[in-house]
């Protein structure tokens, strides 16, 4: 069976950033850029309809070492909010339980009361 690649489009720094955040791995995130001034406006396909910047995709995998930074970068938008539910990611981490998560982004200035706002 053959693995399908959804993001065969990153660059090489975009892939280490997924990475960093699909395996919670603080240093690579660092190493890669992730809370200097890389830019982290990029999506990344969870699948073919699913697409998420990499600071929602934090939020749902509850990378709270690595929000701290990503809050750093001044590219980073955290009130980007979900295409299909029209959430934002303070509401993707609740969804998940990632609590420590939540409160990083209310501490941060996220509308902790959106709920389905139109993207």
């Amino acid at each position: 069976m053959k693995l399908v690649n959804f993001n065969e489009n990153l660059t090489e720094i975009q892939e280490s950033i997924h990475e960093s955040i699909r395996y919670e791995n603080l240093h690579q995130f660092i190493d890669s850029g992730g809370s200097e001034e890389t830019n982290l406006n990029f999506k990344i396909n969870l699948n073919p309809h699913t697409q998420y910047y990499p600071i929602q995709l934090a939020s749902v995998r509850g990378c709270s070492k690595i929000i701290k930074e990503m809050i750093k970068n001044p590219t980073v938008d955290i009130h980007v909010v979900d295409q299909e539910t029209g959430v934002n990611c303070f509401w993707l981490a609740a969804f998940y339980g990632n609590w420590t998560t939540m409160k990083i982004l209310a501490e941060n200035g996220i509308d902790i009361l959106n709920v389905h706002k139109k993207t």
